[in-house]
């Protein structure tokens, strides 16, 4: 920027001199060379030059960059507990600034009981979705059994707040990303859909079967939706 002279190494500013050159200074020349001076007095580039641009104007920091990080692919680390799977699993490359979508499955008879990106706990889904990808992260899941509703309705039991649980009943008002069922014991229960579609079939006056977990305000996030 002007006479001042920035240099960066893998994105980052490590040094800055202030010069007796600017770029506008520079004319024709008939030596044109990239890491080595005109005169042989100087000394020569110690490394590597992988790209060359001349740009209009000076860069900004953060600018660099960017310019360097689109080169440079992140990882995300994907790990799914014992009755389960994610897909894909293990360590991910993804380029920077792209987005990565992971898909984890319960094994048959169990639901996603915890999940947690970046190790910080967010509601358990079946897809989840990282979007402009500019740095590392890491997300994994665990899976339960669910608690079957035998003979009261999920509402009842203060104990299944957070758990996975299992529950029926007739489909009622449907309203955008949720709906209700009245359960097989008369108790009317909010559903989220929580990034689920609407299985085929679902309709108003439908039995349906919802696995999901139980939430403090008594809605079920859904994982699992079965229309019967």
């Amino acid at each position: 920027s002007g006479i001042t002279n920035t240099l960066y190494r893998n994105g980052v500013q490590v040094g800055q001199i202030t010069g007796t050159l600017s770029p506008n200074s520079l004319t024709s020349t008939t030596i044109n060379r990239i890491g080595d001076s005109q005169t042989s007095a100087h000394p020569h580039l110690d490394g590597l030059v992988d790209d060359f641009r001349i740009y209009n104007k000076a860069l900004t920091a953060a600018e660099i960059a960017n310019l360097y990080n689109a080169g440079v692919a992140k990882t995300i680390t994907a790990s799914a507990g014992a009755n389960g799977s994610v897909t894909p699993s293990g360590a991910v490359s993804v380029n920077y600034g792209a987005n990565q979508t992971f898909t984890f499955s319960p094994s048959a008879g169990y639901g996603i009981l915890s999940m947690n990106v970046d190790s910080a706990p967010i509601i358990p889904v079946t897809n989840y979705t990282f979007n402009n990808v500019i740095a590392d992260h890491t997300i994994s899941a665990t899976f339960v059994k669910p608690v079957g509703m035998n003979n009261k309705s999920a509402l009842t039991d203060a104990n299944l707040v957070g758990k996975v649980v299992k529950v029926w009943g007739k489909v009622t008002p449907v309203d955008g990303t949720k709906f209700t069922i009245s359960d097989g014991y008369g108790t009317p229960i909010t559903v989220n859909f929580n990034g689920l579609t609407q299985p085929s079939g679902f309709a108003v006056d439908k039995t349906v079967v919802v696995t999901g977990v139980l939430s403090a305000d008594k809605t079920i996030q859904a994982q699992k939706i079965e229309v019967f």
